[in-house]
C-alpha cells in the first residue's frame, strides 16, 4: 500500500512541471454595435448603425489584424467601436479601457492601428481626387480649345 503511494508521489511530482495551468480569462466580446441603439451609437461615437456597418468597417475591417488568437485578441468590430469612441470624446484611455474590459496599452495599440488604416485610406482617397481633377482640367482645356478639324 504504502509502494502504491510513492508510485503516485513520484508520478505526480514527474508530471506536475509538464501539465499546462489552466487560465480562466473572461471578457464581454459582444459586438458593441450590435448592444446599443442607433441613437445609442449616435450619441457614443457620431456615426449611425448604417454608416458602420455598410462604410467604415468594410473599409477598414480588411487591414485590421485579426491577431493570432494567442492570449485574448480583441475582434475588429470592438477594435473599431472603441477607436471611433475615443476620437468622438477625446477622453482618457483608460476609461475606454474600463469600459471594453481591455487594458490601457490596448486601447494605445487599437487606436494607433485604426488611425492608421484611416489614414491610409485618406491618403488613398486623395490621389483619386487628385487624378480625377488632373482628368477635369485635360478635359475642360480641349472642351475650350478651338477644333480645326
Amino acid at each position: 500500500m504504502e509502494d502504491d503511494f510513492w508510485e503516485f508521489f513520484n508520478y505526480v511530482e514527474d508530471v506536475d512541471g509538464f501539465l499546462p495551468v489552466p487560465r480562466i480569462l473572461l471578457r464581454d466580446n459582444s459586438n458593441p454595435f450590435e448592444r446599443y441603439t442607433n441613437s445609442e451609437l449616435i450619441q457614443r461615437i457620431r456615426f449611425s448603425r448604417d454608416t458602420i456597418e455598410t462604410t467604415v468597417l468594410p473599409m477598414v475591417y480588411h487591414n485590421i489584424r485579426d491577431g493570432d488568437n494567442r492570449g485574448l485578441p480583441v475582434p475588429p468590430a470592438l477594435k473599431l467601436y472603441v477607436a471611433l469612441r475615443f476620437f468622438a470624446t477625446g477622453s482618457y484611455q483608460q476609461v475606454y479601457a474600463d469600459v471594453a474590459t481591455i487594458s490601457q496599452s490596448s486601447v494605445c495599440r487599437i487606436v494607433r492601428e485604426i488611425s492608421e488604416e484611416l489614414k491610409l485610406l485618406v491618403i488613398i482617397k486623395q490621389h483619386e481626387l487628385n487624378g480625377l481633377l488632373r482628368n477635369w482640367q485635360s478635359n475642360k482645356i480641349n472642351f475650350l480649345a478651338p477644333s480645326f478639324t
